[in-house]
């Protein structure tokens, strides 16, 4: 799937659902990308690099990642957005804004006060380099909600 910020959303989505044909999950990135046009469609005030930058982030999870609604939501937020992947061990949160600084935060369910910070920022037309960065910091918080997948092992 080509990560770039274009004015043509379909075109991911449509890649998307093929790539997605091969997958058994029917809550795949497909269905989070439905969820974040549905969100689009009824916002008026959603800041359109938050939006983009958000089909970037939800590129990145790996392929078998199940976007479960128990598991993964989006919420809207003044001017911007909040993706938050719910696991076993706590939540992973990843404000979006018009804002290039972005940062993977993960908050433990039995130490609320301890935090890990994964930094995703990126240009608004991404560097291969700034996707790499961005993906290993959201494959660290995969690892630390959901420690007994053996997919999350590196």
């Amino acid at each position: 799937m080509a990560l770039c910020l274009d004015n043509n959303p379909e075109s991911i989505v449509t890649k998307e659902k093929k790539r997605m044909d091969k997958i058994s999950t029917p809550y795949g990135s497909a269905y989070a990308l439905e969820l974040l046009e549905s969100l689009k469609r009824k916002s008026n005030d959603l800041h359109d690099k938050a939006y983009q930058f958000a089909r970037i982030i939800i590129g990145l999870f790996p392929d078998w990642f199940d976007f479960h609604p128990d598991r993964f939501t989006i919420h809207p937020e003044d001017r911007g957005l909040r993706l938050i992947v719910q696991g076993k061990e706590g939540t992973a949160q990843i404000r979006l804004s018009d804002s290039r600084n972005i940062w993977c935060i993960t908050v433990y369910a039995t130490t609320p006060n301890q935090q890990e910070r994964g930094l995703m920022s990126m240009h608004y037309i991404p560097s291969s380099e700034q996707l790499e960065q961005a993906q290993k910091s959201l494959f660290t918080a995969l690892r630390n909600l959901f420690p007994d997948d053996a997919r999350l092992v590196t």
